[in-house]
């Protein structure tokens, strides 16, 4: 081919992929984003695909300052989004979860986030460009659950040397309660003023498969240790283990034994 040829090849090959472009962009709406023009966007936390980290988007001073306005009597309900394709490389059970806890320690440098409870769903649904929106907060109104001289309810059981606090089944998120709450600001309180060292130990009831319940347990006594360390406490003064179904504090042939199992214990 000549010259004259070769130019315009060229130039039809270059309007062909700009007009593929405005039409991928402009008509359907897919235009290609990264996280370094997220400041730009419209929404206030968005996601990358397969990740955790959360990514503050323009409105997000607007929306944490719409949360804030909520009544104290009220609880927030973080729910992280995800999808099956996704690659879940975290200690959480799923990468719902994982969202939903970066949500929260994105809240906490703004707001008291003693009241956020976290949750997940799975959402089928064809991956739309990265990144995107995925997670949704609720209200609920809370519950108060009074306390007797005995400094024991159903989700929590304190002593001077000891807590145990339940968890809901095949979860790492805790039992909702006012009470788990408080211990652990209060604990944290302590811990940050004499230093001293705790162990969270983590159990889970008989079902399922062995190895995968040492692994809960784990996952449980991390998810009440990132508490403590998001409140202040250094990772180094809190050890993890975890025993899995190995000792069960009630009979699990009941789902009321199976709950108290459910657990983690926090020891001096």
């Amino acid at each position: 081919m000549n010259l004259k040829t070769w130019t315009i090849v060229i130039a039809f090959l270059i309007w062909g992929f700009l007009s593929k472009e405005w039409y991928t962009c402009k008509i359907k709406g897919f235009c290609d984003v990264n996280p370094s023009k997220t400041e730009a966007s419209g929404f206030p936390i968005l996601f990358n695909t397969s990740s955790f980290d959360a990514i503050k988007g323009l409105r997000f001073d607007a929306y944490v300052d719409s949360l804030k306005s909520i009544s104290l009597n009220d609880t927030l309900i973080v729910k992280g989004l995800y999808n099956s394709s996704e690659k879940n490389e975290t200690a959480f059970p799923n990468l719902g979860i994982a969202r939903a806890f970066d949500i929260k320690c994105l809240l906490a440098k703004h707001m008291d986030t003693t009241r956020v409870i976290l949750a997940s769903r799975l959402m089928e649904y064809d991956l739309p460009p990265a990144p995107f929106v995925s997670h949704d907060i609720s209200i609920k109104t809370k519950i108060d659950i009074p306390v007797d001289t005995t400094t024991t309810v159903d989700e929590v059981t304190i002593t001077k040397e000891s807590a145990t606090i339940t968890f809901g089944s095949n979860s790492s998120q805790k039992d909702v309660s006012p009470e788990v709450d408080s211990y652990l600001s209060n604990l944290a309180t302590e811990l940050k003023s004499n230093g001293k060292k705790i162990t969270i130990t983590g159990h889970t009831d008989n079902v399922g498969d062995a190895g995968r319940n040492i692994e809960l347990g784990r996952i449980r006594a991390l998810a009440i240790k990132r508490e403590l360390v998001e409140k202040g406490v250094k990772a180094t003064q809190i050890n993890t283990d975890s025993k899995g179904e190995a000792e069960p504090v009630a009979d699990n042939t009941t789902e009321e034994g199976k709950h108290r199992n459910r657990r983690v214990e926090i020891t001096n």
